[in-house]
């Protein structure tokens, strides 16, 4: 037999000697006090009731158990096993480029989303391998240290945006040195720095670091992102940044800048294109490097057997505490044996069986044990405090369900469905918050709070997240809704300039189209803009398809033909949906100024403030269709007239009408 922590058997026998010693001295110690009590009487078996022979094997099992644990500790082997060792132990740096010019939109949708979308490809690849995240641009930034959390670090990946890095430029020399600090300091053998750069504007002379790199063994490879022949740069409102002299940026991908940069570290140089990302490449050269590892971790390990000895120690110490040291002392022991089959219900009890049940997913039979041990005057407040953070658990898991539920009806186009999911959150994170108010003012002196203020951040930041998306959301209905109404108003102002036209009360001037058109036409494309960057692909198709019967109708109105225009603001008012209050459709959200007049009139004949029956609204929609219809065969009749007035064909009459 053979130990791996053979110094505890050394430990162990000074243990039990001075175990030993010690019980002499007691026995010595109380045999002379018993004496000194009893006189003779002390051997006296009905004036002591004790079982030298029952003490003897209690000290027996104690000094078995220590003995067994003692080996236990040493951790015994018998044999080796060749083992084969499958984890990598590599560790891949993404070095990112975070500038401006990664706007450029040679790669569409831009290079940042190009990028992105590779590196996610990339970490999916290889799940075994741990992950770090620079972030540089004119300066570099440790975004997210080497973790095998791939779901963590997807997320430090949505966040790159130009805005993550305050300096301007492409700084590659601060970016090697960031990078040799977090490699450096992971103490892994395997390492790789991928760089993901346009190349644009490289400042900094990175000849120092690129020896250091070589000299530290690093696999370096370098994408690049982008086309020779350039792109423009756009800003943060999705426009084509200018310079000072009014002429629109371009960027260019500096290839040959990066093909010197990677020969000189002794790496490997690709292309990324829209037709061919480079991940197969790169998964190659990964995958090779990691077969290299692979091959390097089989070795032998030693098979322990240390179960034997545990399970003596602990037989052992279950007799020594069960066998007493006087006849008498077997009643009661009896009695709490069956006591404890009894199946007897203590505080410590029912919070393990909840517990139990909370970590099955049973949380209502859960949370109703919790609840009937608050309602115990006697539980301690250490408990009770444990207890309502559990309580502030269940509702806190809820919100963050109801948050993930959100957002997949948002990325199914589902915004309605998404609200309400995160109002049932905000609602659940305010149990949670008040449950785990209650275990923080109990102020047990037992409790350890540590748990529990993390609980409390971890709410804060589910919260943070549930009001941010519901803002968003909001943000974009309101916008659709202003869409809407201006659109609306856009259609009304058509139509009274058509009617004023067709009356003879004045022309439009032509060439010039309605502000109101104008208002139009920017709100929806101020949604289309909003709704791209939510992904709401529908919503922003719709807006794109107001936007076009919007300049439709703006030709119309140039060229004076109201009618067209009309027929295209009721399209674009058809592509932005109906209106969201119930019983009244986009064309009668606000009455007109005659309504309102028949409106006032009729509250105005009513007595004592009673409104006059209404007639059956299905005959009332017919009046008015027919109205309708006899309106405008009458404009179209006056429309064709019109040219004619003043030629002398037809003599102007005064109406008196």
């Amino acid at each position: 037999m053979n130990y791996l922590n053979g110094g505890f058997l050394v430990v162990t026998a000074i243990v039990l000697a001075a175990v030993l010693i010690c019980w002499r001295i007691g026995a010595w110690r109380k045999r002379r006090a018993l004496h000194a009590l009893l006189g003779g009487f002390a051997d006296d078996p009905q004036a002591v009731k004790l079982s030298r022979s029952r003490r003897f094997v209690r000290h027996a099992l104690l000094a078995v158990a220590i003995a067994a644990l003692g080996v236990t500790a040493a951790r015994p082997y018998w044999r080796r096993s060749n083992l084969s060792v499958t984890m990598t132990g590599r560790d891949v740096l993404v070095l990112f480029d975070v500038s401006k010019s990664m706007r450029s939109t040679d790669l569409a949708p831009s290079r940042l989303e190009h990028a992105r979308y590779l590196l996610r490809e990339i970490v999916a690849a290889f799940p075994g391998d741990r992950f770090g995240l620079i972030a540089f641009a004119g300066k570099a930034f440790l975004s997210c240290p080497l973790t095998n959390d791939g779901i963590a670090f997807d997320q430090y990946v949505d966040e790159l945006s130009p805005t993550s890095v305050p300096v301007g430029g492409t700084d590659l020399e601060a970016g090697f040195a960031a990078a040799l600090r977090a490699l450096t300091a992971s103490g892994g053998e395997e390492r790789t720095l991928l760089v993901l750069t346009d190349g644009e504007e490289l400042t900094g002379n990175g000849a120092r670091l690129i020896e250091k790199l070589r000299s530290a063994k690093v696999q370096v490879i370098i994408v690049g992102l982008g086309d020779a022949a350039g792109a423009p740069v756009l800003d943060d409102e999705g426009n084509f940044r200018r310079g000072a002299d009014g002429k629109i940026i371009m960027s260019r991908l500096n290839e040959a800048k990066l093909r010197e940069i990677a020969q000189a570290c002794g790496g490997v140089y690709l292309h990324s294109t829209v037709t061919n990302n480079g991940f197969a490449a790169i998964r190659d050269l990964l995958a090779a490097h990691r077969k290299k590892v692979e091959r390097e971790a089989r070795r032998a390990l030693p098979v322990e057997n240390f179960t034997w000895t545990l399970s003596l120690a602990i037989a052992a110490l279950v007799l020594y505490f069960l066998l007493p040291e006087r006849k008498k002392a077997m009643l009661w022991l009896c009695a709490l044996a069956a006591w404890s089959l009894a199946g007897a219900e203590t505080p410590a009890s029912l919070y393990r069986n909840a517990v139990e049940l909370h970590q099955k997913g049973e949380n209502q039979s859960a949370v109703a044990i919790y609840e009937k041990l608050l309602a115990d005057p006697k539980l301690p407040e250490a408990v009770a405090a444990r207890v309502r953070q559990n309580l502030g658990v269940v509702p806190h898991e809820a919100a963050r369900r109801a948050l993930a539920d959100a957002r997949k009806k948002v990325e199914s186009q589902q915004l309605e469905p998404a609200l309400k999911a995160l109002a049932d959150g905000e609602k659940s994170c305010t149990d949670a918050e008040s449950y785990y108010a209650g275990a923080f003012a109990l102020n047990a002196a037992n409790f350890d709070a540590s748990p529990l203020l993390t609980d409390l951040a971890l709410l804060d930041a589910d919260r943070r997240e549930i009001e941010a998306l519901k803002k968003k959301i909001e943000e974009l209905q309101k916008q659709q809704q202003q869409a809407r109404d201006k659109t609306q108003k856009a259609k009304r102002e058509n139509q009274q300039s058509q009617s004023s036209s067709s009356t003879g009360g004045g022309k439009p001037q032509p060439g010039k189209a309605d502000p109101a058109l104008d208002e139009a036409t920017e709100a929806a494309e101020k949604l289309s803009h909003s709704a791209d960057k939510m992904k709401q692909s529908k919503l922003r198709d719709a807006a794109d398809k107001a936007k076009k019967s919007l300049d439709e109708a703006r030709q119309a109105q140039e060229k004076n033909d109201r009618t067209a225009a009309d027929k295209k603001l009721a399209e674009a008012l058809a592509a932005l949906g109906k209106e969201e209050k119930k019983g009244k459709s986009p064309a009668s959200s606000s009455p007109s100024k005659s309504d309102q007049q028949k409106s006032d009139q009729q509250r105005s004949d009513g007595k004592d403030g009673a409104a006059k029956p209404q007639k059956n609204d299905a005959g009332k929609l017919e009046n008015d269709r027919l109205l309708q219809q006899m309106l405008d065969r009458e404009n179209e009749r006056r429309r064709r007239i019109a040219p004619m007035r003043g030629s002398g064909t037809i003599p102007k009459v005064e109406k008196d009408w």
